[in-house]
C-alpha cells in the first residue's frame, strides 16, 4: 500500500469518526422514514427485535468490557498500578458505559411495556433502540480504539499529561497532604519514566523527561508566593520531585547502563530552573540545585558517569548565574556554597584508579570568580564584617549578597584544598593549577574594587597561604600556581594583612585544613576536623611569611625584618 493511499484512508477514517453521530442521526431518520412508509407493523417482530439487541448487547458489554479492562490492567501494571484508576475516570469510559447502559435500558423498557403500548409508541421505541444500539456500536469501537492507543507507551505519557492540569495538580498536591493515601500528581509519571529506563525504552524515557519538565514549570507558573511558603504543600512537592525523584532518575538512568538519559535529566533540570528563576521562586530554585548538584558526589567515578558529573556541574553553574543576575541571591548563595563542598567531598572519594574529571577547575576559574564579581557589583546594602564573621556567615539573618561572597570563598578554598590532597595522595592532578590560581587572582582583583576590607584581608591572606603550602610541598604537587596576588592587592590592604599574619590575628588556613567534604557548609558552617594539609612541615606559615619580601600592586614594599605596623 502507498503512502498516498495509507494516508487516504486514515483521512477517510478520521473524517468517519468525526461525524459519527451525525451518520447515527442520518441513519435514525432513514429507519424512521422507512417504517412510516412502509407501514411496519411493530407487533409482528417488535418484540424479537427488542429481545435481540438487549441480548446482544449485554454479551458484547460483558465480554469486551472485561477484555478492555483486564488489558489496561495488565497493560498499566508494568509502568504504574494507578493508571488503571486514572483509565476508569476518563471520559470516553463514562460515556462508553453511560450510552450502551441507555441503549440496553430502552431496550429492556419496551420489552416490559410492550403489550401495554400503541402501535405508534411501540414504533417510536424501537426506532429510539435501534438507534442507540447503532450509536452503542461506534462508541465501543471509538472506546476500544483509543484505549488500544493510550496504553502504548506514547499512549500513557499522554494521557498522564493530559489529566496534569495546573488545577488539578495544585488539587491532587492539597489532597496528597491531607491524606497519604492520595498519591503525589507527579509520582505516576515518575514511576513511568522508571519503568521505561529499566525496560531501556529510551524514547518513552526521553518523552516522559520532556513531560515531567513542562508540567513542573507549569505548576511554578501559575503558583502564587504564598503556595511555596516553606512547608506548604506544593512546596514539599515540588522538593520531592527536585531533590529526589529526579536525582534517583538520574541514578536508574545509570545502574541500566542508558547515559543519554541521565544527561537528559540535566536539560529537564535546566528548564525547570528557569522557569523557577524566571517566577522568581527561590524555594523551588533551592530545592532544584541542591537536589541536582548532589549528583556530583553520589555518581560512581567510572568514565561513562564522568559524562553526566560533568554536565551537572555545567548546568547547575549555568543556573547560579543566571539566578544571580536575576536577583535570587538566597538560593544562589547556598547552592553556590554546596557546589564547592559537594565538589570537594567527591575528589576527596576519588581513587588513583578512578577516571579523572578535569571540570573542576572550571569552578574555580569560571564560576565562583564570576559568581563573585555579580555579587560585590551589587550596589552596597550590608556593611563589612569582621574576619571571623565573614568565615561564618551562611546564618539566615545575613545578608543574602554577603552570604553569596562567603559562599565563592568556602567553595574556592574547599575544592583547593581537597585538589592539594589528592595530588599529595595520587601524585595525580585533578585540577589545572595555572587555572586555580588566576581564580584567585581574580577574586582579589574583584574585590578590591569593593569596600569590604576584612574580606580582602581574608582572601589574600588565604591565597598567601596557598603559596606556603605550594613552596613546601613536593614538587609535584601544586605546579604552575603562580597567582602573583602580591601584585594585584593594594599596598594598604597587603601591609595589613602581613602583619595580622605576623602577629596571629589572622588565621587564613582554617578552610584549608579542614578537611573537605565533612558537615554541610550551610548548615554548620567551618565545622569539621581539622587535618593539616602538610604535617609536621619544617617551616611555619608564620615563620614563611617573615621571611617574604612583599612589594604591592602600589608600590608598597613589607621587608622580613619589618615587624610593626
Amino acid at each position: 500500500m502507498s503512502k498516498d493511499l495509507l494516508f487516504d484512508n486514515q483521512m477517510v477514517k478520521s473524517t468517519f469518526w468525526k461525524y459519527r453521530w451525525m451518520i447515527t442521526t442520518v441513519l435514525s431518520l432513514i429507519i424512521l422514514v422507512t417504517v412510516i412508509t412502509f407501514n411496519y407493523n411493530p407487533r409482528a417482530s417488535g418484540e424479537v427485535v427488542l429481545t435481540t439487541l438487549a441480548t446482544a448487547q449485554t454479551g458484547i458489554f460483558a465480554i469486551v468490557f472485561s477484555v478492555v479492562i483486564l488489558g489496561v490492567q495488565l497493560s498499566t501494571s508494568q509502568y504504574a498500578p494507578r493508571l488503571a484508576a486514572d483509565f476508569a475516570a476518563d471520559q470516553s469510559y463514562q460515556k462508553t458505559i453511560g450510552i450502551f447502559g441507555a441503549s440496553i435500558s430502552s431496550n429492556i423498557i419496551g420489552l416490559f411495556l410492550f403489550g401495554q403500548l400503541s402501535d405508534s409508541v411501540l414504533t417510536l421505541i424501537l426506532v429510539i433502540s435501534i438507534s442507540l444500539a447503532i450509536g452503542a456500536f461506534f462508541t465501543l469501537y471509538s472506546f476500544v480504539s483509543e484505549t488500544l492507543k493510550k496504553t502504548t507507551p506514547e499512549g500513557i505519557l499522554t494521557h498522564i499529561q493530559d489529566s496534569m492540569t495546573p488545577e488539578s495538580m495544585l488539587s491532587d498536591i492539597e489532597e496528597a497532604a491531607e491524606d497519604p493515601v492520595n498519591p503525589d500528581p507527579f509520582l505516576t509519571l515518575i514511576s513511568v519514566i522508571h519503568s521505561f529506563i529499566t525496560s531501556k525504552d529510551r524514547a518513552g524515557a526521553s518523552l516522559g523527561l520532556d513531560i515531567l519538565a513542562e508540567r513542573v514549570s507549569t505548576l511554578l507558573g501559575c503558583s502564587t508566593m504564598n503556595r511555596f511558603k516553606e512547608g506548604s504543600p506544593v512546596d514539599q512537592s515540588i522538593k520531592r520531585v527536585c531533590t529526589d525523584q529526579l536525582p534517583s532518575t538520574v541514578e536508574e538512568a545509570v545502574y541500566n547502563d542508558l547515559t543519554q538519559i541521565g544527561l537528559q535529566v540535566s536539560e529537564s533540570v535546566k528548564t525547570i530552573g528557569e522557569a523557577a528563576i524566571e517566577n522568581s521562586s527561590d524555594r523551588a530554585f533551592e530545592h532544584l540545585i541542591t537536589g541536582h548538584i548532589n549528583l556530583i558526589d553520589t555518581l560512581e567515578f567510572k568514565s561513562e558517569n564522568e559524562r553526566i558529573r560533568t554536565e551537572v556541574m555545567d548546568t547547575s553553574g549555568k543556573l547560579l548565574k543566571k539566578a544571580a543576575d536575576e536577583g535570587l541571591w538566597d538560593s544562589t548563595a547556598i547552592g553556590t556554597r554546596l557546589m564547592g563542598w559537594v565538589a570537594a567531598a567527591s575528589i576527596m572519594m576519588r581513587d588513583q584508579e578512578d577516571s579523572r574529571n578535569n571540570r573542576y577547575s572550571s569552578l574555580l576559574i569560571l564560576l565562583f570568580p564570576k559568581l563573585l564579581m555579580k555579587a560585590v557589583n551589587v550596589p552596597a546594602t550590608f556593611e563589612d564584617h569582621p574576619i571571623h564573621e565573614w568565615l561564618r556567615l551562611q546564618r539566615s539573618d545575613a545578608h543574602p549578597v554577603a552570604r553569596l561572597i562567603n559562599s565563592c570563598y568556602g567553595s574556592m578554598a574547599e575544592i583547593t584544598s581537597a585538589a592539594i590532597r589528592y595530588e599529595l595522595r595520587t601524585e595525580q592532578r585533578i585540577v589545572d593549577w595555572e587555572s586555580v590560581a588566576y581564580g584567585w587572582s581574580e577574586g582579589l582583583e574583584t574585590l578590591e574594587q569593593s569596600n569590604l576590607d576584612s574580606m580582602k584581608q581574608l582572601w589574600f591572606g588565604t591565597v598567601l597561604y596557598l603559596e606556603y603550602l605550594d613552596a613546601i610541598s613536593p614538587d609535584h604537587v601544586m605546579k604552575g600556581f603562580n597567582p602573583h596576588s602580591r601584585h594585584r592587592v593594594s599596598e594598604k590592604i597587603g601591609q595589613k594583612t602581613v602583619a595580622k599574619i605576623k602577629d596571629e590575628s589572622l588565621d587564613p588556613s582554617s578552610p584549608i585544613e579542614l578537611k573537605p567534604g565533612g558537615a554541610n557548609p550551610v548548615e554548620m558552617p567551618l565545622t569539621g576536623i581539622q587535618v593539616p594539609v602538610i604535617p609536621d612541615a619544617e617551616i611555619t606559615f608564620r615563620e614563611w611569611v617573615s621571611d617574604q619580601v612583599f612589594v604591592f600592586g602600589s608600590g608598597g614594599f613589607v621587608s622580613s625584618s619589618d615587624d610593626e605596623y
